[in-house]
């Protein structure tokens, strides 16, 4: 289960709590049909009564607060689920919060710590002190060695609590006591009974979440560090540099936005162009303040395709300029972190890109007064992979899109009583979308189809459409070509979309991955409930003919892959095999393929 906050602007301010359920799979996990409310308060109440009312329920005898819900299935809730023969059967269920995502205020808002970064040691998950010499330089917490600094621990939940404990036991009196907590980033009022009145447990305490780890299961959110905070930050900066920055001036802006509207983004991913307000500074150095004026999803659509889109515009010597490369490091720890699964291997190299990157960037005599809290919460990502899994999951993006439509059911309303409203609306929304099976057919993959279907029997079949045929004993099926396919919201198309893939069934030969490939054909079969000799019947099978190259592949910054466009011309006079899978065995990557003036680019799609 995951959770955000987000607080408005102006009178009706409101906090609002999503949750998802972690057992579904990660493809839809975080789809907006799949994430629900949970709680919804004015902010004045919240602030007032506190969070660990709010939210965990301290004193909730009705149980009807979140804490109290998850309490209550921590024990168990019997409820009636449908059974396998028809009707219901009362089931035992279980559940707990497993993680909590949220952007720095409302995170901090929720734990002991202090909730602003202007503190000394504002991060809730080490020991970091920005007062401290080793502030601002490169560190890791996951690999030691020559040349490596590692100036801070991780926190943890025995750690937090024996800071507690030593507070509550040392001479002085209360002063004494808070004054110790303050030192470690703590605030004394929601560290537990006993310092004082009004003091009580943090909201996410085990006490009203049980099981919860509230140091470990609540890691910085990617999205709020990353696209809101380093991307934005350091793009701007590098594109200041690069336009303003007398004895550089590499290209104008106007060649940039030149080349955003020239490029040939994938579908639904071209940024806005970039305004001459957006990239402010002084005597040659960037404001302290510089960001894009990018949403999060563009900042990191323009990230990732920055190295293709803005490498023709520079020279040779530009191209060795730390603040150029600076950025190309940049795009190789951004596109590292947006990996779906991590190994320990993957994890150490994580770890190793965000440290380069930060030594270039240090290196940068104009980015000294840029370095940024963020900047220390992006030394703990490859740490809390191995804690939380990639960190993709752990995002607010979806969360923040949800928001979107809390926020417009907000303004439908009288505003006599926001939350109630809101509360309703999205029940009934719900309802709806349960009885109309709106999120099965989301997860579905849809297809754009040629023709319509034709019969065809064994006699009349294409070489590939008969083998099929007549492995599975099937005389007469209805065939449909497509000419594109959309699963989990990306797009392929025949002749066009090149992936790496395995296969997760079939042949032991290919279960490894296998060479880079191109989607030669998609086609669909159905056999429309004719009689078939050996009464086997297939319903809307799709299948994808996979034209397998041997490509001499290098990769290059942002996992990319390139060759040269008269290797590639070579290679496809000459492929190696074409490969038939069906689509529920396919597991695959997908590539776009920019061609440019001497070589070729597979940019990973993520």
């Amino acid at each position: 289960t995951t959770t955000n906050m987000l607080s408005g602007s102006g009178q009706h301010s409101i906090g609002v709590f999503l949750y998802t359920l972690i057992n579904l799979s990660p493809d839809v996990r975080t789809a907006l049909p799949f994430i629900q409310v949970a709680t919804i308060a004015l902010e004045a109440d919240v602030k007032r009564y506190g969070a660990h009312v709010v939210v965990g329920g301290e004193g909730d005898a009705a149980g009807s607060s979140f804490g109290a819900q998850l309490r209550s299935f921590d024990k168990g809730v019997m409820i009636d689920l449908p059974a396998a023969r028809g009707g219901y059967v009362s089931t035992k269920c279980c559940g707990w919060l497993a993680q909590v995502h949220a952007d720095y205020p409302a995170a901090q808002s929720l734990s002991p710590f202090k909730e602003s970064t202007a503190a000394d040691r504002f991060d809730r998950a080490s020991n970091v002190d920005s007062s401290a010499e080793g502030y601002g330089k490169p560190s890791s917490y996951v690999r030691q060695g020559e040349g490596i600094n590692t100036f801070w621990e991780l926190r943890d939940r025995a750690g937090v609590l024996a800071l507690i404990q030593s507070a509550l036991t040392m001479q002085g009196g209360l002063a004494a006591q808070r004054k110790y907590l303050s030192k470690h980033g703590l605030r004394a009022d929601k560290c537990g009974p006993g310092f004082g009145p009004g003091s009580h447990w943090w909201a996410l305490h085990s006490f009203y979440f049980p099981g919860f780890d509230s140091i470990i299961a609540q890691p910085s959110d990617m999205m709020h560090m990353r696209e809101e905070g380093i991307l934005k930050l350091e793009c701007a900066a590098m594109l200041y540099l690069a336009t303003r920055k007398k004895g550089r001036a590499w290209f104008t802006l106007s060649d940039v936005n030149a080349a955003i509207l020239t490029y040939p983004w994938p579908p639904g991913e071209r940024p806005i162009t970039i305004t001459e307000t957006t990239l402010q500074g002084s005597h040659g150095v960037p404001d302290q303040g510089i960001h894009l004026r990018f949403t999060a999803a563009q900042t990191l659509h323009f990230t990732i395709h920055s190295i293709n889109l803005l490498q023709p515009l520079l020279s040779v010597e530009a191209r060795q300029d730390p603040v150029w490369l600076s950025w190309v490091a940049c795009v190789d720890m951004t596109v590292m972190m947006q990996r779906s699964q991590f190994s320990e291997a993957d994890v150490l190299e994580l770890d190793r890109r965000i440290y380069h990157h930060q030594t270039l960037f240090c290196l940068v005599p104009e980015y000294k007064l840029l370095w940024k809290p963020k900047h220390q919460f992006a030394q703990l990502a490859p740490a809390q992979i191995r804690m939380n899994g990639p960190l993709r999951s752990t995002s607010c993006m979806r969360f923040e899109a949800k928001l979107q439509d809390i926020k417009a059911i907000a303004n439908c309303s009288n505003y006599i009583n926001i939350c109630l409203c809101i509360t309703r609306t999205w029940g009934i929304r719900s309802g709806r979308d349960l009885y109309s099976q709106k999120m099965i057919k989301w997860s579905a993959p849809t297809f754009t189809a040629a023709t319509e279907g034709c019969l065809v029997t064994v006699d009349n079949a294409d070489r590939t459409v008969a083998w099929v045929m007549r492995s599975l004993d099937l005389a007469l099926v209805e065939l449909t070509e497509l000419t594109s396919l959309v699963d989990k919201k990306l797009l392929y198309t025949p002749g066009t979309t090149w992936v790496i893939w395995s296969c997760s069934g079939g042949r032991e030969d290919l279960a490894a991955v296998q060479p880079l490939s191109l989607v030669e054909r998609l086609f669909q079969l159905d056999d429309c409930g004719i009689p078939q000799e050996h009464g086997r019947r297939i319903r809307n099978l799709t299948f994808v003919v996979l034209r397998v190259y041997q490509l001499n592949l290098q990769q290059t910054t942002g996992d990319a892959l390139t060759l040269s466009k008269a290797a590639l011309m070579e290679a496809r006079a000459n492929p190696v095999r074409d490969e038939l899978v069906t689509l529920d065995s396919l597991s695959w990557s997908p590539f776009h393929m920019f061609v440019g003036q001497e070589s070729v680019t597979f940019q990973p799609v993520q």
